[in-house]
């Protein structure tokens, strides 16, 4: 039986670089349990998720991935992916979208590298930049 569609939650609203962050991924049903795999933007994620198997038949299979956060996890996207024999070669997805905030300048120098542009009125000071990004 294939797994349905799995769902993500996330244990916090408000995203800072530096936090950890758990991801939590759900699905229900799928004979036999599915296994269920982590992405950040295309690239399989290979440590830091716990599975948890369903206690029942067909009851809930979840993994759960602690993740901290950094500026480039900025905009980044998370997939998990179930999968089990029912589904093999098509496992059932879902993903989330980060909006971290961090440092403004580290994020805009990271992010936005191309769009910089040179200000001969700037103040290029960066030692106690603390001002985070909205």
């Amino acid at each position: 039986m294939n797994p349905l569609p799995p769902e993500i939650s996330i244990n916090d609203t408000e995203l800072t670089e530096g936090d950890n962050v758990a991801f939590n991924c759900s699905s229900t049903e799928g004979n036999p349990v599915p296994e269920v795999r982590w992405y950040r933007n295309n690239e399989q994620v290979t440590s830091g998720a716990e599975l948890h198997p369903p206690s029942e038949k067909y009851g809930t299979t979840s993994s759960l991935l602690v993740w901290t956060l950094s500026p480039d996890d900025h905009r980044a996207e998370f997939r998990c992916e179930v999968e089990n024999k029912a589904n093999i070669g098509d496992p059932e997805t879902t993903s989330t979208i980060l909006d971290v905030r961090c440092e403004y300048i580290i994020c805009e120098v990271i992010r936005r590298l191309d769009t910089l542009k040179y200000n001969k009125y700037s103040d290029w000071s960066l030692h106690n930049v603390t001002k985070y990004r909205d």
